[in-house]
Order: C-alpha cells, then structure tokens, then sequence
C-alpha cells in the first residue's frame, strides 16, 4: 500500500473492514488502530464493517491499512476508472503510474496503451477523486473520471449471495450423513458396514471441512495471532 509523502496532519479516516466475525473482533481492532501514532479516537462498527479512525498528528491511510491487515483483517478496495485528455506514450504512462501510486491509499493503477483509460485501485471510499486528479495534474497528465456503471452489486448483497451459495453446496454434501444414519436406525443398515463406505464420508466431508468451512480457520488463525478470540476460534475447536 502506497503512502504519500506528505501525509494528513490531522483528519478523518473512514475505512470498510471485511473479515471481522463478531463484536470481539471489532474491540480489538478498535485496540490496535488506538495504539497507532498520530491517532486520537478509533470506532470501529462491527455491523456496518466500518472503522472510524480520528488524527491529529501525521498518520498515513497505508500505515492505518497495514494495521488492519495486522491484526488480521482486511480493508476493502475498489476500482476508480479515468479517461486521459491525450492518449500518454510510454514514458508519460510511466510518470503518471508512478504519481498515482505514490497517493495515500492507492494500492496500484495501470493504464491501457490503446485506449489510455486509467484504473486505480485504493482503498474504497477513502481516497478521493481530486487527489488522484491533482496527483496526474502535477505530471503534466489531465484525467476525467468515468462514471460508475450502473447495475452494480451491493458488497453486503454480494457477500450475502456467495455465503448462500456456500451453505448450499454445503447442505447436499452434508445430507448423506443425517439420511444414512437415519436409516441405519430404521433397521436399513448393511450388516457388512455402513450405508457410507468410509471413503465416501471422506470425499464428502473433507470440502465441507476444507473448502467451504475454511473461512473459520483463517478467522481464527488471524485472532490468535493478534493475540485475541472470536468466534471464528470457537467454530474451528
């Protein structure tokens, strides 16, 4: 994550934060953010995923970024899209690149040689479009930001669907146990073994425990390396 040079003396930081699972995670995160330097007040809001962080010293988008990435969440980000006045050559590119990703909260941009439409990529909604466009002033480059396309997916609603999605796929593989069980005690167990040759409980398991279940984990990986629990801790036990 890019951090600028020169850095807000004082101000206000509103970041989303995806990957906190419960009330605990917000408390220590708020924590954190609270230790970093130059920062007076952090409010984090476990059911909107936001962070609210107050400065009034010199205290870096990145550097707050990093913190969250720390204490093992994550800091959502989103794409702005620019049109360039004159298509740049290569050495203009080159200078542009480098005066956006030098912006506070800009993780990378790129620029298509063919149609010279810029992509930056930072953190979502904390990086404003006038300091991206007064970064490429300062390089001779003039942009225009595109507007948003429509019919874009909610974050909430999207993560909504893949969670549905996911419990889902885990309940049909989940349904052979509780059926086969079910009716071993009905008397419809075979007397050689049961319904479920070992083999296939493993196959069908072993996504549900690994793949779709593995959110759990690394939540809880996260918490105990920042010295904390959650939820997450007490699904993986």
């Amino acid at each position: 994550m890019a951090v600028a040079a020169n850095a807000r003396v004082g101000g206000h930081f509103s970041i989303i934060v995806e990957g906190m699972s419960c009330t605990a995670c917000a408390t220590r995160l708020e924590r954190v953010l609270s230790g970093e330097e130059g920062v007076v007040e952090a409010s984090v809001n476990f059911p909107l995923e936001r962070a609210s962080i107050r400065t009034a010293g010199p205290a870096a988008l990145g550097r707050l970024v990093e913190a969250v990435r720390g204490a093992g969440f994550d800091v959502a980000l989103e794409t702005r899209q620019f049109e360039t006045e004159t298509r740049p050559d290569e050495s203009e590119r080159t200078r542009l690149i480098g005066a956006l990703s030098n912006v506070d909260g800009v993780s990378g941009a790129r620029i298509d040689p063919a149609s010279g439409r810029v992509e930056v990529e930072a953190v979502a909604r904390a990086v404003s479009a006038r300091s991206l466009i007064e970064a490429a002033e300062a390089v001779g480059a003039t942009l225009t930001e595109r507007a948003a396309a429509g019919g874009g997916v909610d974050r909430a609603q999207a993560r909504l669907d893949r969670q549905r999605r996911m419990t889902v796929i885990s309940a049909i593989l989940w349904l052979p146990f509780p059926v086969s069980m079910l009716l071993t005690v009905l008397g419809f167990g075979m007397a050689d073994g049961p319904l479920l040759p070992g083999l296939v409980q493993a196959a069908l398991a072993t996504p549900i425990q690994f793949v779709l279940g593995a959110r759990f984990y690394r939540g809880a990986y996260s918490a105990l390396r920042g010295g904390g629990a959650n939820m997450d801790v007490l699904v993986a036990l």
